[in-house]
């Protein structure tokens, strides 16, 4: 477009590309990157703006910034990033969340009921296991106990039950506690009028809208998700947040009654994006967060019984390898995962493949569960 051209037509496309863009300073230098390295007109990019994956290549293009450009760009960005943290630093917390989220579409209820349970859930008093006649005992008082017990028969060695995390393997798991950071974003984000006024300073610094019947739904442009990101990284505090936004997502899979169901589409159309998101930003934490391998095992199913057999296909592959890593070959979940695989490949067509993972599904299942039993039968059948 021409910057001299200042007639009501042209004017009124560039509102409306700003528009489209949030009127985020940083997507506009972004759009305008790719708008000098494409042939497209302006008009052209703002239907591109329109289809989702369009709009991808958009804001994601690699910009021809010269290197005191994107240092004007970042700079932007930090002193925004500042500002917010002298603020307000939960906001800011708040924020790292939310770049995890699909940014398209984050309904504030996911998180206000995410972080109620995770109140409730980390408020309640630690449990172990009880396999031992012990009762319900809080689970250091157990293990004193446990270790007397074993003080008294004379047991060998120096075997002693100890807490998870002190370096030795036992079924008595301990929540550990939760950082300051932690405590304080689900604090705010677990109480709706802290919950708005952390949305109210993001909006008010163009880095979050509002959209959806009672602007419930928040949406961030991809180019402050993905700044967002770059600070978390910096900050080093990644993981524990990542953490926290694959504990909200499994709160409402947990919910869900069946995955292959149509009757549970809408629930999964709320979380789909989501978990397609946090496995693409998982950056090798699925090896060891098994809420995010169920979660995408379940979206799996759900891509399957909705036809998108090729996302179902790669997901249940992908997640399958995950689980004979972390959980073993012949583990339920492992097995389970694998005989959903081999029911898309045979509902493709892909006979040899589903006859492959058949038979090894039934000859772990006939080794760990018996030739008479029902998943072994059922297997046998298909």
């Amino acid at each position: 477009m021409d910057v001299a051209d200042t007639s009501v037509a042209v004017m009124e496309t560039a509102k409306q590309l700003t528009s489209s863009l949030g009127q985020l300073p940083l997507a506009i230098v972004q759009a305008a990157s790719f708008k000098r390295n494409s042939p497209q007109s302006i008009e052209q990019i703002l239907s591109l703006l329109k289809i989702p994956a369009s709009k991808l290549a958009v804001v994601e293009w690699e910009n021809d910034l010269s290197v005191y450009e994107q240092k004007s760009v970042s700079a932007v960005f930090s002193s925004l990033w500042d500002r917010l943290n002298d603020s307000d630093p939960v906001a800011g917390h708040f924020l790292k969340l939310l770049s995890f989220f699909d940014p398209e579409s984050i309904e504030l209820k996911i998180i206000s009921d995410g972080a109620q349970k995770l109140l409730t859930s980390e408020s309640q008093p630690v449990i172990a296991v009880s396999s031992t006649g012990l009762g319900n005992r809080p689970a250091q008082t157990k293990l004193r106990l446990v270790n007397k017990l074993l003080k008294k028969l004379h047991v060998k060695g120096k075997q002693r039950i100890v807490p998870s995390g002190s370096g030795s393997n036992t079924t008595d798991t301990l929540t550990p506690p939760k950082s300051s950071i932690t405590s304080s974003l689900i604090s705010v984000m677990s109480t709706p009028t802290e919950l708005w006024k952390a949305v109210k300073l993001l909006r008010s610094m163009s880095l979050v809208d509002r959209h959806g019947s009672d602007g419930a739904v928040l949406r961030i442009h991809d180019l402050v998700s993905f700044m967002t990101r770059e600070m978390t990284k910096k900050n080093d505090n990644w993981a524990e947040l990542f953490d926290c936004a694959v504990k909200f997502i499994g709160y409402v899979r947990n919910d869900i009654k069946d995955d292959w169901s149509p009757l549970c589409w809408s629930e999964w159309d709320r979380i789909a994006s989501h978990v397609r998101s946090l496995v693409l930003l998982d950056n090798g934490l699925q090896e060891r967060n098994m809420t995010l391998v169920r979660a995408a095992t379940g979206m799996a199913s759900y891509m399957s019984s909705k036809g998108r057999f090729n996302e179902a296909m790669a997901m249940f592959d992908q997640m399958m390898r995950i689980q004979e890593i972390r959980l073993g070959h012949n583990h339920p979940s492992t097995l389970t995962t694998m005989d959903s695989l081999a029911s898309v490949y045979l509902s493709q067509g892909k006979y040899n493949e589903a006859e492959a993972l058949y038979g090894r599904v039934l000859a772990s299942r006939e080794m760990v569960l018996g030739a008479a039993h029902p998943s072994t039968l059922a297997t046998m059948d298909k």
